[in-house]
């Protein structure tokens, strides 16, 4: 390799698109790198997030864990989706069934911006993952 080549673009382990079935909202899912089969990071809900932005913040979960010592490598999820409309709650619900695979094998999930922590908290009560 040169020096003019540019470096190798290293992919993320998993990108998931999600599809709200009921009203067609996107979702995404990032899981940058697992470390011992864990990965970590917050759910964000906002209008105009994107499949690059999530990706982005979960790189940086990857760095951030890694420098600090943390278990596991980074993951994020994102919503395109408002969180003040009043539809916010059962949309997240919906998102959060779709990724209870996730959930229970390697993510573990935060809130993030536009998602309480006590909201995430009551939904994986309520949907057994907690």
């Amino acid at each position: 390799m040169n020096v003019t080549d540019p470096a190798p673009i290293r992919e993320p382990y998993l990108r998931l698109l999600w599809v709200d079935p009921e009203r067609g909202y996107r979702g995404y899912a990032v899981i940058d790198r697992l470390v011992d089969g864990l990965a970590g990071g917050g759910i964000r809900m906002r209008p105009g997030v994107t499949l690059d932005e999530v990706e982005r913040l979960a790189l940086a979960m990857s760095h951030k864990k890694a420098l600090a010592g943390a278990m596991g490598g980074g993951a994020k999820g994102g919503i395109d989706f408002d969180p003040q409309d009043d539809r916010a709650a059962e949309v997240l619900r919906r998102y959060v069934a779709a990724m209870t695979p996730l959930f229970r094998t390697c993510w573990s999930a935060a809130g993030d911006l536009g998602v309480s922590e006590d909201r995430l908290a009551a939904l994986f009560r309520e949907l057994g993952l907690a």
